[in-house]
Order: structure tokens, then sequence, then C-alpha cells
């Protein structure tokens, strides 16, 4: 059986920002569904170093590199905050991480149409990396399947974090 994580103490204060933080973070998600969202301009950054950093194993890995990169980073970091038992910083990533899962989703919608504007003009990713298995007729089942993902990592992290803040203010306050 394994064990839960103990984590560090939070205050009530920073328990129900985090989760109304997680709430207002899922909403603004929702809202602007398939947009350019404010952290899509970190992950197109840690898409492009991706690219760089798995480029060096060859085509098919440096292809899907970007993607690769994009989705670990905050997903790394989020086990990062894991080992310091910080709770507010791992919901924080694994916000960003189920967001990322978001943004890829519509680039791989995109594998047959190739409509997005892509930095630099290059080769559309996703439909390369579909093309090359003959499925790119499965562009947007997949990435329904990555949309849902990514929403329930969301959804996922935004309950636990208000279920954190009802039971940081359900345990009496030290005197």
């Amino acid at each position: 059986m394994t064990k839960a994580i103990e984590w560090n103490p939070i205050s009530r204060p920073a328990s129900a920002a985090a989760a109304a933080g997680a709430v207002v973070f899922a909403a603004y998600v929702g809202i602007n569904n398939n947009q350019f969202l404010f952290l899509d301009y970190i992950n197109l950054a840690f898409h492009e170093f991706g690219h760089l950093f798995f480029g060096v194993a060859g085509g098919f890995i440096g292809t899907l590199g970007g993607t690769l990169a994009q989705v670990l980073i905050p997903c790394g970091l989020a086990l990062v905050f894991v080992t310091k038992r910080e709770l507010p910083g791992t919901g924080f990533c694994l916000l960003w991480t189920g967001e990322s899962l978001i943004n890829v989703s519509v680039y791989i919608a995109d594998a047959r149409e190739m409509g997005l504007p892509l930095v630099g003009g290059g080769l559309h990713d996703w439909n390369t990396l579909l093309g090359r298995f003959h499925l790119l007729e499965y562009d947007t089942i997949l990435a329904v399947i990555v949309k849902a993902l990514g929403w329930t990592i969301i959804t996922v992290v935004a309950v636990s974090l208000i279920y954190t803040a009802i039971r940081t203010f359900q345990e009496p306050q030290p005197r």
C-alpha cells in the first residue's frame, strides 16, 4: 500500500488563494477555448527548445521533441515541487501541464489542415509525425484524447486544491 504524500502545512489564506487561482485558471482556459493563452508564450519557447535538445537523436525524435519538452518541462517542475512537498507549486505546475496538453491538442487537430501560423514557417510537426505513420486521418481523434487528458489534469488539480482549502478551514487553528 502506498503512503500519501504529507504536504508542508499551508495557511488558510494560501490554501484559499491556491483553490481560487485554480478555479480562475480553469475558467480562463475554458473561456478562451483553443486560443493562444499567456502561458503559451512560455510553452512555445520550451517547444522550440525541445526540437533543438531532442534533435540530436534524429528526425523523428527531434520533431516529437518540441511537444515532449512543452509538456515534460512543467510536469518535471511539478515533480520538483512534490519532492519539496509544496502543494501550491505542484498544483500550479500541473495546471500548466494540463493547459500545455490542451495547447498541443490544437496543434494536433491542425495536422491535416495546416492552418496555424508556425514559427519561422517551418514544417508542421504533427503533419510530419502522423503522416509518417499514415495516421493523418486520426488527427482530430488524437487531439480530442490529448485535450481530454489536459482537462482531466486541470479538473483533478482544481478539485484537489478546493478539497485542501475546505480541509484547511475545518482544522483548528494554532493559538
